[in-house]
């Protein structure tokens, strides 16, 4: 759930329904309800959804549910503006568990990791119709992670760790350029398991990103260049982060090295040497 201008809105699943539901934040008096009819089933059995945040902006509210569909909605109101069905639009497979990335609102772009096989493996689509603006990539699935934005050198630019299901597995970091769309840079990182997620959210800090994955993987700081290019500064096999973001503060990386609860422990590395 998320909170916006005295409002909570809560995205879950009811029965055969994915419902999100919009509260009085101080109270939580009802003030809306939106629902539709949804029948994904996790290949794993694990949960069935959904994952995504609902995201705000303005008088906008989004959501992305497990299987693809993607709704835009008055936040007054609960009226539906727009919507797209991802998986049929970009003919995107099942994914282990499903669409899991929340999207990303920079500016008048809502930028999605759609993920489809031979591109595009990202898409910003117009807030306001829901229309396709750009398309960026073409190697890499979805991930669980979410586009993270930054400022880098001056320049605005948005971060997306890709990588969900395929044979062989593969995915990485990704520069791009939300007023074009191009693409900086693009950086491999990815456990060689084909039962492996990218799912952990890319931190940003001192013009550098880190990236995390676990089985196996590990992590790394990659150093972007005035120029867009970019250096691995260090990696890391002792901060593999499952799907949780780690904190950077004053100079160090806080978070939880492991994949599961009973293996998983609280760690903290140096940020300038790892």
């Amino acid at each position: 759930g998320c909170i916006s201008d005295g409002k909570f809105f809560q995205f879950d699943r009811y029965d055969d329904n994915a419902r999100l539901t919009c509260l009085k934040a101080d109270t939580g008096d009802e003030l809306w309800r939106f629902e539709y009819p949804t029948d994904y089933i996790d290949a794993y059995g694990y949960n069935n959804g959904p994952r995504a945040s609902p995201v705000i902006d303005g008088t906008r509210v989004f959501t992305m549910g497990a299987e693809g569909k993607l709704h835009c909605l008055d936040v007054a109101t609960g009226t539906v503006i727009w919507k797209r069905d991802l998986r049929a639009d970009y003919k995107v497979p099942q994914d282990f568990f499903g669409t899991a990335s929340t999207p990303l609102v920079e500016g008048r772009l809502l930028i999605v990791n759609v993920g489809v096989p031979g591109g595009p493996c990202v898409a910003a689509l117009d807030t306001g119709t829901g229309k396709e603006v750009w398309r960026a990539g073409h190697e890499w699935g979805p991930s669980y992670a979410s586009p993270i934005p930054a400022s880098v050198h001056g320049k605005r630019r948005v971060f997306v760790f890709a990588g969900g299901e395929s044979r062989p597995p593969a995915g990485g970091l990704m520069s791009i350029d939300p007023a074009t769309g191009k693409v900086d840079f693009s950086f491999p990182w990815r456990s060689r398991s084909y039962e492996s997620v990218n799912a952990s959210c890319p931190v940003v800090f001192d013009n550098k990103v880190f990236i995390s994955a676990s089985y196996r993987t590990g992590g790394a700081l990659v150093e972007i260049r005035p120029d867009f290019t970019h250096r691995v500064v260090w990696t890391t096999q002792e901060f593999g982060l499952h799907f949780n973001t780690p904190i950077h503060q004053n100079g160090y990386l806080y978070g939880f090295d492991g994949r599961n609860e009973p293996d998983a422990s609280l760690a903290c590395l140096d940020a300038a040497s790892g």
